[in-house]
Order: C-alpha cells, then structure tokens, then sequence
C-alpha cells in the first residue's frame, strides 16, 4: 500500500472545511439573534394570561414574557419612525444580544417574537426608538433599562 504525504495545500483544504463546519454548527444558537422584525399579532394575544415585564416610554413599550420566551412590542407614537426592544441575555450558554424592531404603523397594537433562552439568565431590555438606515437605537428615546430572570 502507498502512503500520501499531505502537501500543505491538503492541510489547509482540511482546516477551512473543518473550520466551516465548526462555525455551521454554531451559527443556529446566535443565527435568531441580532436585528429581527416582530410580527404583527392581535390585540388580545397580548391578554394571554402569562406574566409580562415592561419598559415603557412616550415613544413605545416592549415587554418579556417569560414563560416561552415571548418579545412583546407596541409603536405608541405615529410619527412613521420604527420602535424596537433593544436586549441582551446572560446565561449559563453565554452572552447574546439583539433588537426587535416594529416598522409597521403604530396603529398595529402589540407585535410580538418569540425567542428561546436557558433557564437561570439575566435578560435585559430597554424600549426605544431605531434608525434601521444606521442602525442603531436613537439613544436619548430609550427607557431605562428593565431586568428579568429566566
């Protein structure tokens, strides 16, 4: 039986494929995360029983349910600029970070997302107004920020 020594070229083939499968089988647990659009829901789906934690400003409120992890949001003020939860999570998986932003009209009601989290976190949030062009949260419309475990 011959015996191939690998040329440098094979080992670096090697390492980009086993580095592109390592990333892919990370990428699902932060993929949800970052910017995400909530969807448009009725109004009573916010009267569902469970707990909520809020944050409220003249600009809008976001609020988390805990139980199934649910991203509650409402535009408060028609003045055609998106309203978003800008949040951050801490828990025993790591630290993960995103906003979830409403751009449909404030007349929509509650819009909501639902995400997933590790029990025994800290899940921070603020409600403020966003620039999706920049994107980033216009600052000085942010509430204070609002902490809940999960």
């Amino acid at each position: 039986m011959r015996t191939v020594k690998p040329t440098w070229r094979t080992l670096v083939a090697a390492a980009s494929v086993t580095a592109a499968l390592v990333l892919t089988a990370a990428a699902p647990a932060t993929a949800a995360d970052g910017w995400q659009r909530t969807g448009d829901v009725s109004e009573s789906a916010y009267g569902n029983g469970y707990a909520k934690k809020c944050a409220r400003t003249g600009y809008g409120e976001a609020c988390f349910q805990g139980y199934g992890e649910w991203i509650w949001l409402r535009d408060l003020y028609a003045n055609g600029r998106p309203v978003a939860m800008d949040w951050y999570y801490n828990g025993p998986s790591g630290l993960r970070s995103g906003v979830a932003y409403w751009d449909g009209s404030a007349t929509a009601g509650w819009t909501n997302l639902n995400k997933s989290f590790d029990e025994d976190g800290d899940f921070n949030f603020r409600v403020c107004e966003v620039d999706l062009g920049a994107g980033d949260v216009v600052r000085d419309t942010c509430s204070p920020w609002t902490w809940v475990s999960t």
